[in-house]
């Protein structure tokens, strides 16, 4: 992991690798906005474990909802991962479409849903009680210079790069070249997100940086 102004700074080296390719200085803006553009993608389709955390919420009762605020650490609901009520091990499911939750008014069968207010999602029977369990991804502000980036390092480089090359459409080689490195990063960190923690410090080496065990 590197702070923004670092991440900057290397995608400027490897631009300037490539044969026919010209940064300015004044560039920085432009490279820090892609990056930042890279980073925004790669959130919203992954659960990176540094951005990703686990809370118990008390229910109210009678709406369905927690009694807790929630737009300070979950900004939507897609950015819901997991929710289980108490103790149980299986996550409730998501309400489908076709279920009236007016028609969910007891039981034993739970589910959740999206709400358009700051308590993100409610549970349905809505007077269900008790806590439930949320895992969840909290996304951060756009960075600035100095902030630390907990996302693998080469695998936003090599977006940035690929992005600044496809605008400037000028070598047609390099893009095939970048969109394979950064192809190649992605599936190595989605296997990784996929299979679990990665055992650091033993004696296999690892491709993958400490912002995945941290």
């Amino acid at each position: 992991m590197s702070t923004f102004e670092e991440l900057v700074q290397k995608t400027i080296v490897e631009l300037k690798l490539e044969n026919g390719v010209a940064v300015q200085a004044y560039a920085e803006d432009t490279i820090a906005a892609k990056l930042q553009r890279v980073f925004n993608a790669l959130f919203d389709q992954y659960f990176f474990p540094r951005y990703t955390a686990t809370t118990t919420y008390t229910l109210d009762g009678s709406t369905g909802k927690v009694t807790a605020t929630l737009t300070s650490v979950i900004k939507r609901a897609d950015d819901i991962k997991h929710i289980w009520y108490a103790t149980n091990t299986r996550e409730l499911p998501r309400k489908p479409s076709w279920i009236n939750p007016n028609a969910l008014t007891g039981g034993i069968r739970r589910y959740w849903e999206p709400v358009a207010d700051n308590k993100i999602f409610r549970i349905l029977p809505i007077t269900t009680t008790g806590n439930v369990t949320v895992s969840y991804r909290t996304k951060p502000a756009d960075f600035t210079a100095g902030d630390t980036v907990y996302m693998d390092d080469d695998l936003l480089v090599s977006g940035a790069v690929f992005d600044w090359l496809v605008d400037e459409g000028e070598n047609e080689m390099a893009v095939k070249k970048w969109k394979g490195i950064f192809d190649a990063r992605e599936s190595q960190i989605r296997q990784a997100l996929n299979s679990g923690p990665i055992p650091f410090g033993t004696a296999a080496p690892s491709p993958f940086t400490d912002w995945m065990s941290e």
